[in-house]
C-alpha cells in the first residue's frame, strides 16, 4: 500500500479541511446567535474539531461537527467539514447526504449547494449535479468550473465550452479552468485547446501531471498528416482525462472509414468497457486481437473485462498473454502479479513481482515499493520467512546505510516497519512491540504501522491496547486498505 502517495493525494484537501474549520470558529465567534451559548459551547466544539483535524483525528473531529450542527443547524461551515472528513474517506454517497441536510437546515446555502454539485458529479450523476449548482453562487467560477465538468461528462460540448470559458475569465489564473476546457476544444479548435493545456501548466496544481500528458498528446496530434490518426488521438486524449462518452461518435467514423484500424478498436473497446458495455467491448477488442495478435495493450484489456465478468481463467490467459509479449514492460508484469493476488495465487503473485523487480534497471521509489509489497507477501501469504526475512535484510541494510537512491524518511520508516513485521514473524513479539511503540511515535499518521502495533498486542494478550491502536488504524485509513486485513 503505497502510503506516502495516499498522503500526498489528500495533503491539499486536508489542508483545506483545517482552515475550513478556523473558518468556521470565526464565524460562530462573530455571530449573534453566538451569545444565546453562553459564550462558549459551539465554540470549544470547533476548537476541539480543530484540534483533532491537525492530529488526524477524522472520527474524533466528525463527532465534534455533528455536535456544532446540533448545538447551531444555521452555520453551514460544520456541514462543510464534516462531509470532507467524508470525501477523504472515500464516502461520496456519505458526505452528500450530510450535505443535503445541511442544505435543510443552514442559514447560507450557496457553499453547500455547489459542494452537492462536486459530490453528485464525483458519483457520476451529472444531471443531478447540474441541478444543485444552479442554487449555487453564479459568479463564482467553481460553479462553473463544476458545471462545465458534467457537460464534458455527457458529451455537450458546446456547454462545457461556454461554462468553462466563464470561469476562465472569471479566475484567469485558475490551472483546472484552463485544463478543462482545454478538453472541450480538443475537437472543435485543437490549437487553442493546446494553448489552454500550456496554460494549465504554467502552475503547481494537483492535476498538473494530467495538463501535461493532454499537452503533449495534442502537440503530437497537430503535428500528425494522417486524419485518421487525427482524431484517434483526440478521442484519446479525452479518454486519458476520464471522459469516455465524447468519443464514441469520432471513432465509430474512424472505423466507418477503415474497419480494420486497430487503435480505434481498442479505443472504442476500452471506451464501452468504461461505459459497462463489456459485450461490445469484446467485440471491439477480439476484431483489433485479430489484426494485431501481438499487440500486449489488447490482451491486457481483455484480461481486464474478462475478470469483471468473473472468468477468471480467460482473463489469466489474456494476463499471461499480455505480460509473455512484453516481458521485459513492468507495468504488464504488475497487472499480472496483482491479478494473481486477486485470486490468491500467491506463489505465482511472488514469481511475477520477483521478475518485475529483477526488470527495474532503476533503483528508485517504484522499485523499493515494489520489494517492501514482495517481502510482505512471502511474510503474510505464503509465510516463507527465509524469503521475506532476506528481502527486508537487504532493504533494512541499505536504510541503515544510507544507501537508499531516496533517503525519505517515510520510506525509513516503512522499511523499519517491515523489519520489525519480520521479527514479529519469527516469534520476537516483545522485541517487535518495542519496536512498534517508538515508530508509531515518530511515524504517528501510517494506519499500517498501527494495524501492525495492535497485531503484536493481540498477540502479547494485551487486548485493551490491541483494540486502540486498531481502532487508531482504521480511523487514519483513508483508503478502505484497513478494513481489508484481517482484524
Amino acid at each position: 500500500m503505497d502510503l506516502k502517495l495516499i498522503w500526498s493525494k489528500h495533503k491539499v484537501r486536508l489542508i483545506a479541511l483545517i482552515v475550513l474549520a478556523g473558518v468556521a470558529l470565526l464565524w460562530l465567534v462573530f455571530s449573534p446567535t453566538t451569545f444565546k451559548f453562553l459564550h462558549g459551547d459551539a465554540q470549544e466544539t470547533l476548537r476541539e474539531a480543530e484540534t483533532a483535524l491537525s492530529e488526524h483525528s477524522y472520527q474524533e473531529a466528525l463527532t465534534l461537527y455533528q455536535k456544532a450542527m446540533l448545538i447551531d443547524k444555521s452555520n453551514y461551515l460544520p456541514y462543510l467539514a464534516a462531509a470532507e472528513i467524508y470525501s477523504l474517506k472515500n464516502q461520496p454517497q456519505n458526505a452528500l447526504d450530510l450535505i443535503l441536510q445541511g442544505v435543510q437546515n443552514a442559514a447560507e446555502k450557496k457553499e453547500l449547494y455547489l459542494e452537492a454539485g462536486r459530490l453528485s458529479l464525483a458519483l457520476n450523476d451529472p444531471q443531478k449535479a447540474r441541478e444543485y449548482l444552479l442554487h449555487a453562487d453564479q459568479q463564482d467560477f467553481q460553479t462553473h468550473l463544476l458545471a462545465g465538468q458534467t457537460y464534458l461528462v455527457q458529451d455537450n460540448l458546446p456547454q462545457a465550452q461556454k461554462m468553462l470559458s466563464a470561469a476562465t475569465t472569471t479566475q484567469p489564473t485558475d490551472p483546472a479552468s484552463h485544463y478543462y476546457l482545454a478538453l472541450a476544444l480538443v475537437f472543435d479548435d485543437p490549437q487553442k485547446a493546446l494553448e489552454e493545456a500550456k496554460t494549465a501548466t504554467e502552475r503547481s496544481w494537483e492535476g498538473k501531471a494530467k495538463a501535461l500528458s493532454l499537452q503533449q498528446t495534442l502537440a503530437e496530434m497537430l503535428a500528425a498528416k494522417n486524419d485518421l490518426f487525427k482524431t484517434t488521438l483526440m478521442c484519446y486524449a479525452l479518454l486519458a482525462a476520464g471522459y469516455p462518452q465524447p468519443t464514441i461518435n469520432p471513432l465509430k467514423a474512424v472505423l466507418r472509414q477503415d474497419p480494420k484500424y486497430r487503435d480505434a478498436l481498442i479505443l472504442l473497446g476500452t471506451v464501452q468497457f468504461k461505459l459497462e458495455q463489456e459485450n461490445e467491448a469484446l467485440s471491439y477488442l477480439n476484431a483489433a486481437l485479430q489484426i494485431d495478435p501481438a499487440y500486449a495493450q489488447t490482451s491486457l484489456l481483455l484480461g481486464q473485462i474478462y475478470e469483471s465478468q468473473t472468468n477468471f481463467p480467460e482473463a489469466q490467459k489474456y494476463f499471461e498473454q499480455a505480460s509473455e509479449l512484453e516481458h521485459l514492460n513492468v507495468t504488464f508484469l504488475e497487472e499480472l502479479a496483482t491479478f494473481y493476488e486477486r485470486r490468491e495465487q500467491f506463489t505465482q503473485a511472488t514469481d511475477t513481482w520477483e521478475k518485475l523487480t529483477a526488470n527495474e534497471e532503476e533503483v528508485d521509489l517504484t522499485k523499493i515499493e515494489n520489494e517492501i509489497h514482495l517481502a510482505f507477501l512471502y511474510l503474510d501469504k505464503l509465510h516463507d520467512l527465509a524469503k521475506g526475512g532476506d528481502w527486508a535484510s537487504q532493504l533494512k541494510t541499505a536504510s541503515d546505510s544510507d544507501s537508499l537512491p531516496l533517503p525519505d524518511a517515510d520510506l525509513k520508516s516503512r522499511i523499519e516497519d517491515l523489519d520489525l513485521w519480520f521479527s514479529f514473524s519469527q516469534g520476537k513479539e516483545k522485541e517487535a512491540l518495542e519496536g512498534y511503540q517508538t515508530l508509531v511515535t515518530q511515524s504517528p499518521y501510517n494506519p499500517l504501522f498501527w494495524y501492525h502495533k495492535a497485531k503484536v498486542e493481540e498477540a502479547l494478550g494485551k487486548k485493551k491496547e490491541s483494540k486502540e491502536s486498531l481502532t487508531r488504524a482504521r480511523d487514519l485509513d483513508l483508503t478502505g486498505e484497513i478494513g481489508l486485513l484481517p482484524q
